[in-house]
Order: C-alpha cells, then sequence, then structure tokens
C-alpha cells in the first residue's frame, strides 16, 4: 500500500499487522520549503507536518528533509561561512519539540541538522550536518555524522563524518535494522575510486531500509543504491529556496521501483516559482507506504 497527499482530507487504512512470515513497516516521507534564518520559524510548520502526517496515517517511521530548520547561515551556504550559531545542542528547542512529538505520536522520526561533536572542550568546536533518530519513547536512539561534503559545506566550516552506524529499531515487537544518509552521500562523484558507497556500508552491516535526507535531488542515485543493494530507501527531498532546481521526495523498493514521488508542488501544477517559494499557511507534502519486510 502507499499513497501520496497534499492535506489530511482523507486517512489511510490501519497498517496490515507484521506476522510470523514478515514484518510490516509503514514509512513516511516529507517534502518542504525551508525558510533561512530562523529555527524557530521553521519549527513551528515542521511540528504541523508531523501532525498532519501521523493523524493521516500513523506510520512506525517518519522522515524530514535535510537542513529543514535552517541552513548554515541566513545567506545560505554559498555566500558565507559557517555561523555556528544556528547550530543545535543535544538539549535544544529543536531536539525537544520532535522529541516530545515522537513521544506523544508514538513514532521513530528521522531528522537532519547542524550540531556539535567530538571533543566539548575544543576551541573551536567541531560541528557536522548530522541526521538523528527519536524513539517513540522520545529518547535520541542514533546520529550519523554525513560522511560526504560537497565543497561549499566543507569550505564553509561544517566537519565530515567517519561512521556509517546501523541501528536496530522495534516495529511491532519486531526487530529492523536501519541505516541514515544524507544528501551528497548518494553522489556519484563524491566517492575516491574504489570507495565503498555509504549505502553499501550500511547494507553490508544489515541495514534494509536506508533512511534518506536531502537538499539536492539524488532521486536516480537512491534508486541506484536500493537496487544495487537490495533495500528499501526513504528519501525526504526539499524545494529549494532558489531558482527552480529542488529535491523530490521518494519511497523506492530494494529492486529499485519507486513506490512514491512528489515535492511540494505535487498537486499545483502552473504555478510559478514566486509563488511556489512561499505558500502562506502550507507546511508541506508527506507520502507513505507498507513495506513488508522478511524474518
Amino acid at each position: 500500500m502507499f499513497f501520496t497527499m497534499q492535506d489530511n482530507a482523507a486517512k489511510m487504512a490501519a497498517k496490515p499487522k507484521s506476522n510470523k512470515g514478515g514484518i510490516t513497516v509503514r514509512v513516511a516521507t516529507t517534502c518542504v520549503k525551508m525558510r533561512l534564518g530562523s529555527k524557530s520559524q521553521n519549527l513551528v510548520p515542521i511540528l504541523q507536518l508531523i501532525d498532519k502526517a501521523v493523524e493521516a496515517g500513523q506510520p512506525d517511521i517518519l522522515v524530514l528533509s535535510e537542513s529543514v530548520f535552517t541552513r548554515m547561515n541566513i545567506h545560505g551556504i554559498e555566500d558565507a561561512a559557517l555561523d555556528t550559531s544556528i547550530a543545535e545542542e543535544l538539549d535544544g528547542p529543536v531536539f525537544k519539540e520532535l522529541m516530545a512529538r515522537a513521544a506523544q505520536h508514538k513514532i521513530y522520526i528521522a531528522f537532519t541538522i547542524y550540531a556539535p561533536g567530538g571533543d566539548a572542550d575544543a576551541a573551536p568546536r567541531a560541528f557536522f550536518n548530522s541526521n538523528f533518530l527519536l524513539s517513540p519513547e522520545g529518547e535520541i536512539v542514533g546520529r550519523y555524522d554525513k560522511n560526504k561534503l560537497p565543497k561549499s559545506e566543507a569550505e564553509a566550516g561544517c566537519k565530515p563524518g567517519t561512521e556509517r552506524p546501523v541501528f536496530d529499531i522495534s516495529v511491532d515487537g519486531k526487530a529492523v535494522r536501519v541505516g541514515m544518509m544524507n544528501c551528497y552521500d548518494f553522489s556519484l562523484d563524491g566517492y575516491c575510486e574504489g570507495e565503498e558507497r555509504v549505502a553499501a556500508s550500511l547494507a553490508n552491516k544489515g541495514a534494509k531500509i536506508l533512511l534518506g535526507s536531502s537538499i539536492g535531488d539524488y532521486t536516480s542515485e537512491a534508486v541506484s543504491d536500493a537496487a544495487a543493494n537490495g533495500v528499501y530507501v526513504v528519501m525526504a527531498g526539499q524545494d529549494k529556496y532558489r531558482e527552480n532546481d529542488y529535491g523530490a521526495s521518494a519511497i523506492i523498493d530494494p529492486k529499485g521501483g519507486i513506490l512514491v514521488q512528489f515535492t511540494d508542488r505535487t498537486g499545483y501544477p502552473g504555478l510559478d516559482m514566486d509563488v511556489m517559494r512561499y505558500r502562506p499557511g502550507q507546511d508541506g507534502s508527506y507520502g507513505y507506504a507498507d513495506i513488508v519486510l522478511p524474518l
């Protein structure tokens, strides 16, 4: 079963129950437009989007896109060095609000944000573009620091991660192993010759579902990674704030088939970029798929 919506006018059927033959996991992905310069300005519509998506279908896992709270600085990473004031401590307001939503709705939430890491006493602190996984109890149960950085992000002061961890979550009382990836991790030109791709590393460690977040459009690369490694990929994209390019959201099966694909413009044909850039009162789009993992 798969489903895509612009709003919550209708609800999905109840998720089929897992059985002895397999685990049914309902995954939800999202697509939003980020406003520059204010975490609080972006947090409110993100929370509204989570509420709407949960009301429509009660997913087991919900994935948010890369940097949905703010980018590297108020001008964008292309224009200035990293503004470390936008990085979020793990007890900061974004974490607190998302932890509360995860616990309220009893779901896993995967999201990205710029966060400090490494030696807490180092000067200056190291900052990473990090994926976090929150549990239905509202706790951090996973962190992945983006391994592959585009030139602009590295030059702005962000550090690359070096680890490629996987995480065991519980769905209907059964263990499901997931991994997380972030934007340029899906790229074709971010790897040295012979280097193992992030998706392959996670699959080789037993991950069955890869939770991907991106600003850029890496749908074709995500399809390739899914098929090459026999995994599901849940990609959360984001309408970009400049020009006309954007990253689509998609849910991809282990053969590379696209179960769901949409953007925040889906259902709004003919609207030009000036209209689409900031649609007052709109908080994004979301889509679902029920996937069955064999035991």
